[in-house]
């Protein structure tokens, strides 16, 4: 399970993206050509921050069974603490 920014050493988290440049950036996404279902993704990107040198970051992940969730259980806690979206927002998602 990925550590959460908030989690890790200040020092770690990353600047304001006001500092960066990017200079490349490849998006590669994999599909099954009879399915048209996404199989994988990786993103490539080559940028500067303005206190260090330029830093090449790499991210891909797979996908694997697409729609085949069948039930997800929602703790009673979170249910309970759950706040309505604003019915402008509700819309634009549903």
């Amino acid at each position: 399970m990925p550590k959460r920014l908030s989690r890790l050493n200040p020092a770690a988290r990353p600047t304001p993206s006001s500092q960066y440049k990017v200079s490349h950036l490849t998006f590669s996404y994999t599909v099954n050509k009879k399915t048209y279902l996404p199989t994988k993704s990786t993103i490539k990107m080559k940028y500067t921050d303005g206190s260090k040198g330029a830093t090449t970051s790499t991210v891909s992940g797979s996908y694997e069974d697409i729609n085949k969730v069948k039930k997800v259980d929602v703790p009673a806690q979170v249910t309970m603490s759950s706040k309505q979206l604003p019915a402008k927002l509700a819309k634009a998602l549903f």
